[in-house]
């Protein structure tokens, strides 16, 4: 009610019976917004309120505004706003009310630029400004400037009024394939810019046009002879779709163009090749991963190798390595990555270099040569250590600063530096949500910020970020995250007390299964087997390190191998076999050095005290401990926090 045309509606319908409801509220800013805020129509609609309702009447104006004409009681043509546009629309000349019917097209604001050349067939550049100033100084048009270039603008009233005359006259199909055009070629130089123009830039020139985008793709399926602007329309707007992460949106529309495509004459093998590799990408957001994926970026691979085109061969190996990796086969992955650089030699083109090192080390980390794997992962964030907001954001789905520091957290955490682990994964987020990129900025979340706060023992952190995960995953479809989400969710409830939560663990794991996005699958297990003990579920424990270690063995995935030894030594204590358990724990200890986990080596070595402790030896075991916290950072995780405490106490009693 502090709007001053909802209040003007409100009150108006009140003196015809209205009564305000919190539920009409949507509908009366709708309806606001459609009648442009217009004192004249807003008298004629009050009237109406009482009886069709905000809905129903914004419903009827949607089709057309004569909803609002008088129903016969004598008022005069300045008493309805289709008479009063009728009005004003008879003083214009035949010119300027031709350029108005066709500026009826423009789903928001434009340039003079822009009517010229969506609709510069009408007459030259000349007589197109001088008719479009004159529309302006009538009123008939709204003029406003973003910055210091001049905008305009017809109101929702006058646009539905002037397309209703463009539709009268027989002149639709034609402005609307010049329309159509003016779009495609909007599109096609935003493709062209996306790989320079900083990001900011590129979304403010381009996002406002989303609308007339999907309207005219829409329309050019519909209209006979037009399905091939309707395919190119969304070739050229593929770099659109994933820059806003809208990737239910351009699932559909792929989809739908690669129909279409096959029922056109002629080849269009650059179309078919850049679809191809947006069908893949849109792939990595469903589920179940599977054959198809492989398939489908290979297909991609060889339709860019007989097109010519070396950024689709990089984009779409890029691709396959990265859903290899994603499935759990990390050696397919290396194989892969190295075919990437033998056609990057070839070509001498690497500027997907980084990002296959960045695959090649993060494989390298999984199969459990974590200290070279971490060494490449650091020394990549070194040499990308300026965030900025660069062109081409989404080359790759995520940005590449992002992602670098994303996979770096972890690798931090196993090797146990958890305080800076925190700090590059805090990192990685801010830059995600500074870009506004919803793509990258869940990924940091599922797979960095908030497994590290888990790890680190930081609780209500993890709750915040799962919670803005939730959050984002509202706003956008996409399909990856939700069983992660349910997975940190379910950890979260069984860190806080909550023993039901580690039913939840379980389901969530059966579901990523089932997805087949086996990314970080055995510290899942892990995880699941701790939640498990603190809650005096043994059975489930031994059941998960069971599963866990079988699958790290069968994909390579051994990254977690100390983990699952610590935990299997866990278990042995539980059954009270002492000798069992300290075996497990050496093993634990000694296979976490020699990798680089020195992170797990802690948790060892911690237990292993309190083991010692308990069985009454435990100088060796003080010393092996002290030996490890100093090679890790010096506060940052519980897990540290809990190996100090155990030195502190130990050390006490002995002395």
């Amino acid at each position: 009610m502090a709007f001053s045309a909802i209040e003007l509606l409100v009150r108006r319908a009140e003196a015809h019976g209205y009564r305000l409801k919190d539920a009409d509220v949507p509908a009366l800013a709708s309806l606001s917004r459609r009648l442009d805020g217009i004192a004249l129509a807003i008298e004629l609609a009050a009237p109406q309120l009482k009886e069709s309702g905000p809905a129903g009447l914004l419903q009827m104006l949607e089709r057309d505004f004569e909803a609002l004409a008088s129903r016969g009681n004598g008022m005069s043509r300045h008493k309805t706003l289709t008479a009063t546009l009728s009005w004003s629309y008879r003083l214009l000349s035949e010119s300027e009310a031709r350029l108005l019917r066709h500026l009826s097209l423009f789903g928001g604001t434009f340039a003079l630029d822009d009517a010229i050349d969506a609709f510069g067939y009408l007459a030259d550049e000349q007589d197109v400004t001088a008719w479009l100033e004159a529309l302006a100084a009538k009123s008939m048009v709204s003029v406003n400037y973003t910055g210091r270039r001049r905008r305009y603008r017809l109101l929702d009233s006058t646009r539905a009024f002037a397309n209703e005359r463009l539709i009268a006259q027989g002149e639709q199909q034609v402005a609307m394939i010049a329309y159509g055009r003016f779009i495609l070629a909007l599109f096609e130089r935003a493709e062209k810019e996306w790989t320079w123009r900083p990001r900011e830039d590129w979304m403010a020139l381009y996002g406002g046009w989303s609308a007339d985008l999907r309207r005219m793709i829409d329309w050019a399926y519909r209209s006979e002879g037009q399905a091939e602007l309707g395919v190119r329309l969304t070739v050229a707007a593929l770099p659109f779709w994933v820059e806003f992460s809208t990737m239910v949106e351009s699932g559909s529309r792929v989809e739908s163009a690669l129909s279409v495509l096959d029922d056109l004459p002629g080849d269009h093998l650059l179309l078919r090749m850049k679809l191809v590799a947006a069908y893949g990408w849109n792939l990595c957001y469903r589920y179940p991963f599977g054959d198809e994926l492989e398939v489908t970026w290979t297909r991609g691979f060889k339709l860019a190798l007989e097109a010519g085109s070396v950024e689709h061969c990089l984009r779409t190996k890029m691709g396959l390595a990265m859903v290899q990796t994603a499935m759990g086969f990390h050696q397919r992955a290396f194989e892969t990555i190295a075919d990437l650089r033998r056609f990057m030699a070839s070509v001498g083109d690497y500027s997907a270099a980084p990002n296959a090192d960045r695959e090649l080390f993060t494989c390298e980390f999984y199969q459990g040569n974590i200290r070279s794997g971490h060494a490449g992962l650091e020394r990549l964030a070194r040499e990308h250590a300026t965030f900025g907001n660069g062109g081409q954001t989404s080359r790759f789905q995520i940005d590449r600063f992002v992602n670098f520091r994303n996979h770096l957290s972890l690798s931090t955490w196993v090797v146990g530096q958890h305080r800076r682990a925190l700090e590059i994964a805090e990192e990685a987020l801010n830059a995600a949500l500074t870009l506004n990129h919803d793509l990258s900025c869940a990924h940091s979340l599922a797979v960095a910020a908030t497994p590290i706060a888990l790890l680190c023992g930081r609780i209500d952190l993890a709750q915040e970020r799962a919670s803005l995960l939730a959050e984002r995953l509202k706003s956008r479809q996409i399909d990856t995250w939700p069983p992660f989400a349910r997975f940190h969710q379910a950890a979260i409830d069984a860190a806080r007390g909550d023993a039901e939560a580690v039913q939840r663990l379980r389901d969530a794991i059966a579901a990523i299964r089932e997805c087949n996005f086996l990314i970080h699958l055995p510290l899942r297990y892990v995880m699941l087997a701790h939640a498990a003990l603190s809650h005096d579920q043994v059975t489930v424990a031994r059941q998960s390190i069971d599963e866990g270690v079988n699958y790290s063995r069968q994909r390579g995935d051994r990254w977690c191998d100390a983990e699952l030894l610590h935990l299997q030594g866990l278990v042995c204590w539980r059954d009270g076999d002492a000798n069992g358990a300290m075996r497990h724990l050496r093993d634990a200890i000694d296979l976490g050095r020699e990798s680089g986990a020195i992170g797990f080596a802690l948790r060892a070595a911690t237990s292993r005290v309190k083991l010692a402790k308990e069985i009454g030896d435990p100088v060796l075991a003080l010393a092996e401990l002290k030996d490890i916290c100093d090679r890790c950072d010096s506060s940052g995780s519980a897990d540290i926090a809990a190996a100090h405490d155990a030195l502190a106490s130990t050390h006490a009693q002995t002395t």
